[in-house]
């Protein structure tokens, strides 16, 4: 079976990041405009709210509203209607700045940050990033430690597996959940073979897409680490991907013409692209 080809459905955008489905269109987070969007089916790009501190995660809470991380910072954004208030300071918690972040269907979110170590480090250098984990009332505490730069983050269908990609280690770690959401018996869910995985997300089966922006391709790894198919970017990042459409069987991805000194000074190029896969989303 040959490879998915993306469509481009957006274009004109900085750096998109942490693409979600909700309500029948994609939203993302622009580092560039710093601006949480979204595409709408008939492909028009919506602004929905503007985070001074760059915002990076994003995510919905089941009991309604939006959470956004702001990434300097280090604070969750909540959105209700056309208000903003911070839902959770993670400041006092959190080493360094925050990254992207997941939010569970019972309203759980765990937040990536990046760790002492900068972008501009070697890539050899692996932590310590931290996880931090947000109650449903704002609540939070540090859920994982000495992480090599976590990014993406996924959670299995059952509710029982999590999942988070660490960029500067070159791996996806795996966690099981417990009762109360702590994380534990940490384990390698696979090695990425020398990509430095960024936004990911997990399929029904319980492979990973993965974006690998530095060797422009997504990824659909196995459990173990085998690749099962990918989709390449030629002179694209390829940077983060989630589910979509009718069935969940579309695969929505956020990808930037780019290079490291254009995203840190603005000059990024960004699309939102899909394809249709054969192992949907749940």
């Amino acid at each position: 079976m040959s490879d998915p080809v993306l469509t481009v459905v957006a274009s004109g955008l900085g750096y998109p990041e942490a693409p979600r489905w909700h309500n029948g269109e994609v939203w993302f987070t622009d580092f560039v405009t710093r601006q949480v969007q979204s595409v709408t089916a008939a492909g028009e790009v919506l602004a929905h709210a503007y985070i001074p501190g760059q915002p990076s995660g994003l995510g919905f809470l089941p009991a309604g509203g939006m959470v956004v991380v702001s990434t300097y910072d280090r604070k969750l954004i909540r959105r209700e209607g056309d208000s903003l208030r911070v839902f959770a300071d993670l400041a006092g918690l959190a080493n360094s700045p925050l990254n992207d972040m997941t939010v569970t269907p019972d309203g759980i979110a765990y937040v990536g940050a990046f760790g002492l170590e900068t972008a501009y480090r070697p890539h050899t250098e692996t932590g310590p990033g931290m996880l931090i984990m947000v109650d449903p009332q704002g609540r939070p505490r540090v859920a994982a430690t000495d992480l090599g730069v976590p990014n993406g983050m996924a959670v299995s269908a059952d509710g029982r597996q999590f999942v988070v990609a660490e960029t500067r280690a070159g791996r996806l770690t795996a966690f099981d959940i417990g009762p109360d959401g702590a994380l534990a018996q940490r384990r390698l869910f696979a090695d990425c073979g020398g990509r430095f995985p960024d936004g990911i997300a997990m399929d029904i089966e319980g492979a990973i897409w993965l974006g690998s922006p530095f060797t422009e391709e997504f990824v659909r790894i196995a459990d173990g680490g085998r690749v099962l198919e990918t989709i390449p970017t030629p002179g694209r990042w390829a940077i983060s991907c989630t589910f979509g459409g009718a069935g969940l069987t579309r695969l929505y991805c956020t990808t930037a013409r780019t290079t490291r000194p254009d995203l840190f000074n603005g000059r990024s190029e960004g699309f939102l692209e899909v394809t249709d896969v054969s192992v949907p989303g749940f």
